[in-house]
């Protein structure tokens, strides 16, 4: 999802009853397997440290193709915790836990001369949102489609999570989150959803895991959006493929894995996401 994109927040997990080895790489799937540890987070996003509300962020010009039965835009209300993981205390469980995560969100922007639909990544981002004694912002510094198929679609997200003081903007905790959803069709207007949350503190050390599913409805087809949040979505995919176009004459028709070129442009921009879900129980990156 989006990741709007959804927010996800660390755990807080309840007494676990079974027993697993300790600091495990978890498949979802299968397929995409998390990362062991991450690098330290910045120095300016360390506690104690006072964060720049005014700061932007400038976007490389990133776009993905995505296939047709996931363009659209989509609505979620609930998720099913399935499982949960304790990295320090080296103990896990599953779970059959259903709670509240509303969340609506769009795939797909333009569409190619070939009926091809492509979704703008737009990252580096930041997301905000607020709460009754501290601000929440999420850094999301990577957001990749690493596959997709006729029968799925799976991403990845990588992004710091700072925990600010309402008053001071002071930085009261911060920790890295890696986020990998996946995405499957069940009807026109039905996709089931797979997402895996992987909790690492500020010094890259992981702490927790939580697995989630959802059955996520579809409110709307896709219809081609030329411009949003200030951004001219239209202008930024021409540019895009007159990059694309160049890169192909260049290597004969070759391109990264996922149809992705970056051109270096776009505007910085301050992505807003819809509230979190309680701290006890995250939602997952849509």
């Amino acid at each position: 999802m989006a990741l709007s994109l959804g927010s996800v927040f660390a755990l807080s997990l309840p007494s676990l009853l079974s027993i697993s080895p300790p600091c495990q790489a978890y498949t979802i799937e299968g397929k995409i397997e998390h990362v062991e540890t991450l690098p330290p987070v910045e120095q300016k996003f360390k506690p104690g440290a006072h964060f720049d509300l005014s700061a932007e962020l400038s976007p490389d010009n990133i776009w993905v193709k995505i296939p047709n039965w996931l363009a659209g835009s989509w609505s979620a209300r609930d998720e099913t915790a399935v499982f949960c993981q304790d990295f320090k205390k080296g103990v896990s469980r599953n779970l059959n836990e259903t709670f509240k995560a509303k969340q609506d969100f769009t795939y797909g922007q333009q569409i190619d001369k070939n009926g091809q639909i492509w979704h703008y990544m737009g990252v580096p981002y930041t997301s905000k949102s607020m709460h009754t004694s501290y601000e929440e912002i999420h850094e999301v510094k990577e957001k990749s489609l690493v596959r997709s198929s006729d029968d799925q679609a799976e991403f990845r997200s990588l992004y710091t999570v700072l925990f600010l003081d309402n008053f001071t903007a002071t930085i009261q905790k911060s920790q890295q989150q890696e986020s990998l959803t996946t995405y499957s069709p069940l009807a026109d207007d039905r996709i089931a959803m797979t997402a895996s949350t992987k909790v690492f503190d500020a010094g890259g050390r992981p702490q927790n895991l939580q697995r989630n599913e959802a059955i996520i409805k579809r409110y709307k087809h896709f219809n081609v959006i030329n411009e949003k949040d200030g951004k001219d979505l239209a202008a930024l995919f021409q540019q895009f493929i007159a990059a694309r176009e160049q890169t192909q004459g260049r290597n004969q028709g070759s391109l990264p894995s996922g149809g992705v070129v970056r051109d270096g442009s776009g505007p910085g921009h301050n992505q807003a996401r819809p509230a979190t879900t309680p701290v006890n129980r995250p939602g997952s990156d849509f």
